[in-house]
């Protein structure tokens, strides 16, 4: 009857170290997880801030004002009452 009991206990504790393990380890992938979450939200708020800025620009090229430096600026173009003066 004694190794019967001894037997169980030594089956118990050994059930109890494996959840004890399984345990640690889930802590552990719970731990990582949080991490990962908390870079993806600083991510996600600086590219809705890029993304903001953006759309603020955006706005402005559409604009007459807008439209008109871009044109000049990167299409070289001028307004038809403008004179051009070309150094070489």
């Amino acid at each position: 009857m004694r190794e019967g009991r001894l037997i169980l206990r030594i089956v118990v504790l050994t059930l109890l170290a494996y959840a004890l393990c399984g345990l640690y380890a889930a802590g552990r992938e719970l731990e990582r997880t949080e991490n990962t979450v908390q870079q993806l939200e600083q991510e996600l708020t600086a590219l809705e801030s890029a993304n903001g800025e953006l759309r603020r620009l955006q706005r402005e090229a559409l604009t007459d004002e807008g439209l008109r430096q871009l044109a000049e600026e990167r299409l070289s173009m001028v307004m038809p009452d403008e004179i051009v003066f070309i150094f070489r």
